[in-house]
């Protein structure tokens, strides 16, 4: 319910190196969950590039239900398949 407080943690943790895919999966999540999409599938696509490949766990992870259903979030399951 602190989004103004979440966003500036999210932003700290990525200054502060947090760049690992595990780690820009989970600010991704974090963005999801504040209805911010196009930030959160930002973060998701670095989280892919750099090695992210747990399939399953994107596909059913309810923090990004609410960008489940758009194109560039289908596009990122694809790619790892």
């Amino acid at each position: 319910q602190k989004f103004t407080e979440a966003e500036a943690n999210l932003k700290k943790a990525v200054s502060l190196g947090a760049d690992r895919p595990v780690d820009l999966y989970n600010v991704a999540a974090g963005y999801a969950l504040m209805g911010k999409g196009e930030k959160a599938l930002d973060f998701l696509e670095r989280a892919v590039s750099g090695g992210f490949k747990d399939k399953q766990l994107l596909a059913s992870d309810e923090d990004f239900a609410g960008i489940r259903g758009t194109e560039r979030f289908q596009k990122l399951l694809k790619r790892l398949s």
